[in-house]
């Protein structure tokens, strides 16, 4: 025995001499640790929050445009206000407007219900459709089928100064091929600049009628 050697006490290991795997438990942990720190370093790169990972992927246009996302595709193509709305036997009235949002829709493979968009408004207030305005009566009702535009509207009650600079989110629906998060989404300029959000939120017309399918 060397003058730097030393023997182990009885019933201990000497250090670097543990039996069993630990010796690959240890490589094992550092590759991970390598793999984390790298996914938190590309993470800071790329800029993305966790907010913003569990954000719909979504694809941008504006009003008159076919907005693709790979599973449906949407068109505004109009946007009217009104105080009330007439959807089959029952009329709709509100103290703020109505906005009505047109809108044509079409899918490549897999028939699907289009989704309520939500409003957007240039604040970021976010606004459901309306709750008073039967939505069997709307695009969200029929079977968007492939090959085939679906055409129909989707109604929000907003206050007017939530129109300017306002945008329709349109998401996928789920299935069980396609889960949360990252689902494909449509986000669709409205086109309603000051001008035409003074025009709108002024001067509603008196009822709006939603035309039935046939």
């Amino acid at each position: 025995m060397t003058a730097t050697e030393q023997r182990a006490p009885r019933g201990r290991r000497a250090p670097g001499r543990e039996r069993g795997g630990g010796g690959a438990s240890k490589v094992v942990s550092a590759v991970v640790g390598i793999a984390l720190a790298a996914a938190a370093v590309w993470l800071q790169t790329v800029g993305l929050s966790a907010e913003e990972m569990n954000r719909p992927l979504a694809s941008v246009g504006d009003k008159g445009e076919e907005v693709a996302t790979g599973r449906f595709s949407v068109r505004v193509d109009g946007v009217k206000t009104a105080k009330s709305v007439r959807a089959g036997d029952e009329t709709a009235v509100t103290e703020n407007v109505f906005l009505v949002v047109e809108t044509s829709a079409t899918v490549p493979q897999e028939p699907i219900k289009i989704r309520p968009p939500v409003l957007v408004a240039e604040d970021g207030r976010h606004f459901d459709t309306s709750d008073k305005v039967d939505r069997s009566k709307t695009l969200a009702n029929p079977w968007t089928q492939p090959g085939w535009w679906s055409s129909g509207v989707f109604v929000f009650d907003v206050p007017a100064d939530a129109l300017r600079g306002a945008k329709a989110s349109f998401v996928a629906p789920t299935n069980a091929f396609y889960g949360e998060p990252m689902l494909p989404a449509a986000e669709v300029d409205l086109g309603i600049d000051e001008a035409a959000a003074k025009q709108l939120g002024s001067a509603p017309q008196d009822v709006y009628t939603v035309t039935e399918k046939k």
